[in-house]
């Protein structure tokens, strides 16, 4: 019996220390970032790290015979784009799309999945097929999707180029690239990529960081707007994620809290700062505070089912 409670121990530990490390380098990145007063110029490190991050993690992902993560990954798809998407569209429709905060909203609920979901699925030890099938078909989704919500909403073409080099050198190319390079990327100790990944989410996070202390400091937007923003992108985070794994089926739990709770809030907030300011990029920017809470909510979560997991196989 002491030798199951020290294994459940062991194994809840590892998996939130492995959790943490990537949110400290998020909180990291923002906090140096803000003091530090960085900004644009950081965008030129932010695209080749994400790249980077992208090919080790989803590059290692083991491959597997079997249409599972197919069948899975489509069920996410659906989730995603329903869940936590349509309300957070309600919501910047009641604020007015035509306000800062209300455009801020809109540009949330249309971005993609974030980045991070593959490294956050890896982390937490859960079947990352799934979430990889979902994540590439919503990338895809996006290059088309978002910059026709834009046009058809705000008129504008603005920004629709950062969204396709992010979407595309950031995340698809890499992740296929990954793909074709996984026995070369899974020789490197896991230790060594998951210090690179921690690495690269530092240097993207950095520039976000700049923004967000220049955008509360500017005198654009209020407590109360603040306040409302934290509000909503925490019941969409932890409200998305707990309604989206009552829908799925049994053993989605964990992929569909993702899928229902993330967001790619970077791109939502650098379009929403170029078209609108500091106001329109706020949610996007709060969005990283609340995305890494909720992402150490799930590891807990987690932690907990595998320690169980090893003492019932104890």
């Amino acid at each position: 019996m002491g030798a199951q409670v020290a294994a459940a121990a062991a194994e809840r530990r590892r998996i939130l220390m492995s959790a943490g490390g990537l949110a400290a380098a998020v909180i990291a990145g923002l906090a140096v970032g803000g003091l530090v007063g960085l900004e644009g110029g950081s965008r030129q490190l932010a695209i080749p790290a994400l790249a980077l991050q992208t090919f080790l993690t989803v590059g290692a992902i083991p491959r597997r015979e079997g249409t599972s993560g197919v069948r899975d990954g489509a069920i996410l798809l659906a989730l995603h784009y329903t869940v936590p998407t349509l309300p957070m569209v309600a919501v910047a429709v009641w604020v007015g799309l035509d306000e800062p905060l209300g455009l801020g909203f809109l540009l949330v609920a249309i971005a993609p999945p974030a980045a991070l979901i593959p490294a956050f699925a890896s982390r937490l030890e859960i079947d990352v097929r799934s979430v990889l099938v979902f994540c590439l078909a919503a990338y895809g989704l996006s290059l088309v999707l978002t910059p026709a919500v834009l046009l058809l909403v705000v008129g504008t073409t603005v920004g629709v180029g950062g969204i396709a080099s992010t979407v595309g050198i950031g995340l698809i190319v890499p992740s296929l690239l990954g793909r074709v390079a996984h026995e070369r990327i899974v020789r490197v100790s896991q230790t060594i990529r998951r210090r690179v990944v921690n690495g690269t989410v530092f240097l993207i996070t950095l520039g976000a960081g700049g923004e967000l202390m220049n955008g509360l400091g500017s005198g654009e937007v209020g407590l109360v707007s603040i306040a409302l923003v934290a509000v909503v992108l925490t019941l969409r985070s932890f409200g998305g994620g707990w309604l989206a794994a009552r829908i799925a089926p049994p053993g989605l739990d964990i992929a569909a809290r993702m899928a229902g709770g993330f967001k790619n809030v970077a791109l939502a907030a650098a379009v929403g700062g170029a078209l609108l300011g500091p106001g329109a990029a706020l949610p996007g920017l709060i969005g990283f505070l609340v995305d890494t809470s909720y992402f150490m909510a799930l590891a807990w979560k987690r932690a907990g089912e595998r320690a169980d997991e090893v003492s019932a196989e104890g």
